[in-house]
C-alpha cells in the first residue's frame, strides 16, 4: 500500500516596502543638504532588487503659475539602485519580533524575511542635477522592491521639497513652538498631583 502525501501550493506573495527615513510624507531640505533615505522591505521568499523611483519637479518661476525654470529638467524620472541587506533571524528574535504569517488554511506558518537599506546623497545628486536645485524644486519618490519570483512591491510616495535655509529655520521654529505648547499643557492641575 503506497504512502499518500498531500501537497499544498503556497502562493508567492508580493513583497512590501516602506520608506522609514524620512519619517513623514514630506521632508523639507536645503539645496546643499545631504539626505539620508531609509527603506525597510519584507517578503516570503526573498528580495532580489531594490530601488528608489521618482520624479524631479523644478522650481516654478515668477513668470506664471505653470512656468518652470528651464535650466532644470521638468518631470525628469530618476531610478537609483538601493542595496538591501537581510535582517538576520537572530536580530529579530533579540528584538522580540519573530514574524510569521498564517497559511490560507490550517495552523502552519511560514517566516517572513525582512530587509533594510539606507543611502546618503546630496540633494543635487539625488535629483540628478550638476548644481544645487533652486528653492521650490521637489523630488517625489517611492521605494520599489522585487522578489525572487519577480513580484514587485512599492512603498507610499514621499516628497522632498527644497526650501531656503530661512524657510527651514521657520518650519523648525514652528515645530518647536507646537512642542512647547503641548509640554506647557502638562503642567496643569493633573500634572501637579
Amino acid at each position: 500500500n503506497p504512502d499518500k502525501f498531500r501537497i499544498e501550493a503556497i502562493p508567492d506573495r508580493k513583497p512590501t516596502a516602506e520608506v522609514v527615513i524620512p519619517a513623514g510624507m514630506t521632508e523639507e531640505v536645503t539645496a546643499e543638504a545631504t539626505v539620508t533615505l531609509g527603506v525597510e522591505a519584507a517578503d516570503d521568499r526573498g528580495i532580489k532588487a531594490g530601488s528608489i523611483e521618482g520624479l524631479v519637479f523644478p522650481a516654478l518661476t515668477n513668470e506664471g503659475p505653470d512656468e518652470f525654470d528651464e535650466s532644470e529638467p521638468e518631470g525628469q524620472s530618476r531610478s537609483i539602485e538601493l542595496t538591501l541587506s537581510r535582517i538576520e533571524d537572530d536580530d529579530r528574535v533579540a528584538a522580540g519580533d519573530s514574524r510569521t504569517l498564517p497559511l490560507a488554511r490550517g495552523t502552519r506558518r511560514y517566516r517572513i524575511m525582512e530587509y533594510s537599506g539606507t543611502m546618503r546623497q546630496t540633494v543635487s545628486s539625488l535629483l540628478g542635477m550638476e548644481k544645487p536645485p533652486k528653492p521650490g524644486a521637489r523630488f517625489q519618490f517611492f521605494a520599489q522592491v522585487k522578489d525572487i519570483g519577480e513580484n514587485v512591491g512599492e512603498s507610499d510616495v514621499v516628497a522632498l521639497r527644497v526650501v531656503t535655509p530661512e524657510e527651514l529655520r521657520q518650519g523648525l521654529d514652528a515645530g518647536i513652538g507646537v512642542v512647547r505648547g503641548r509640554l506647557g499643557g502638562l503642567g496643569g492641575p493633573q500634572g501637579r498631583r
